[in-house]
């Protein structure tokens, strides 16, 4: 097996598993069922899973974004989760608690901010936390640190306000492969006084790239920029690369809603009129895939594991054996197929 690098960044969106796939057997008479399970997150522990998210992975200077620490399928830990500091990073602990999911599951929540003032790609350290016994690790996560430089200023006229705001594509510093997907933001400042709630998605042109529309991050970071104190509206999305060689994210618009004051027969009322800021583009350089893939290279770009389990217990002639293929991982798995199954043509044919 031939493992292509991977994108640093673990905050790829959930993908759905693709249909599963059956065999029914040819003399003598057996019956394979296969059923594919596709998830990105990490594999499951027998005690639970532990997983750290960001907000925002793309951050300027003294800007100030959340980490969320996850903890599924385990009891209340006695402690609360561990880590060796960095000097480059300020992570400071928010609140945690007990959350109840949309389907009802129960996690445990752990929430950070997370600050730093060194430009470049620094590692978010890894996470420990003891649960019944066994001790479960977040997987590492990489965050950078842009200069304001990489901001663009705009104005926009709203109502008889003009907003002045920075806006920004941030992908990762290291170029992709050809197929490789990767996290992209558009980042968003407006002054701490426009008051945005509730911000529309993000639309950007995307010649030679396969990107999905950029959604809003329920929470807003601070920051310092020279004009004055702003907030931060970050978007979130992955994009690929469909061939190699220099490609465009953007230009594009963001959606936001800006309050605006105005007088109205001597009294102060307050507007929030939505309103499409400007978003510029960034420059893309994908590359192509190294030499030697194996033959039977479907296009995979990424870091996946996969495991086969088999219910074989208490068998008879033709009776059927249920087989489940779990992959996990992080890549361009929503753009593949699902796994073949190299079974002789005289014992087994596959129908979906």
């Amino acid at each position: 097996e031939r493992r292509f690098p991977d994108h640093p960044d673990d905050a790829a969106p959930r993908i759905p598993p693709p249909p599963g796939q059956r065999l029914v057997a040819m003399p003598p008479l057996r019956i394979l069922l296969i059923v594919l399970a596709v998830l990105v997150a990490p594999a499951a522990h027998a005690r639970g899973v532990f997983y750290a998210s960001l907000d925002s992975a793309f951050l300027v200077k003294g800007e100030v974004t959340r980490l969320t620490l996850t903890l599924e399928g385990a009891t209340r830990p006695s402690e609360l989760p561990s880590f060796v500091p960095t000097p480059d990073l300020a992570i400071s602990p928010i609140e945690d608690g007990l959350r109840i999911l949309p389907n009802r599951r129960r996690v445990f929540s752990y929430t950070y901010s997370v600050q730093s003032f060194k430009e470049g790609t620094h590692e978010i350290p890894v996470f420990k936390i003891m649960v019944g016994g066994a001790e479960l690790e977040t997987q590492p996560l990489r965050i950078r640190i842009a200069p304001v430089s990489e901001l663009t200023f705009s104005t926009k006229k709203v109502g008889d306000r003009e907003v002045r705001y920075y806006s920004a594509v941030f992908v990762p510093d290291r170029d992709p492969f050809q197929g490789e997907t990767f996290r992209s933001e558009v980042k968003i400042y407006l002054p701490e006084d426009a008051g945005s709630t509730n911000p529309g998605v993000a639309e950007l042109e995307h010649p030679g790239l396969v990107a999905w529309r950029f959604e809003p991050v329920p929470t807003t970071n601070r920051a310092i920029l020279p004009t004055g104190k702003y907030f931060g509206l970050t978007f979130r999305s992955t994009a690929s690369a469909i061939s190699s060689g220099e490609l465009t994210l953007g230009p594009g618009s963001a959606r936001v809603v800006i309050r605006v004051r105005r007088l109205e027969r001597g009294f102060t009322l307050w507007e929030d009129i939505p309103v499409d800021l400007d978003v510029p583009s960034r420059p893309i350089v994908a590359l192509p895939l190294p030499p030697g893939a194996p033959e039977t290279f479907a296009g995979a770009v990424g870091r996946f594991a996969i495991q086969a389990t088999a219910d074989t217990a208490a068998l008879e002639v033709g009776d059927p054996i249920a087989v489940r293929l779990t992959v996990t991982g992080r890549g361009n798995l929503d753009t593949l197929p699902a796994p073949a199954l190299d079974a002789p043509a005289d014992e087994w044919k596959s129908y979906e």
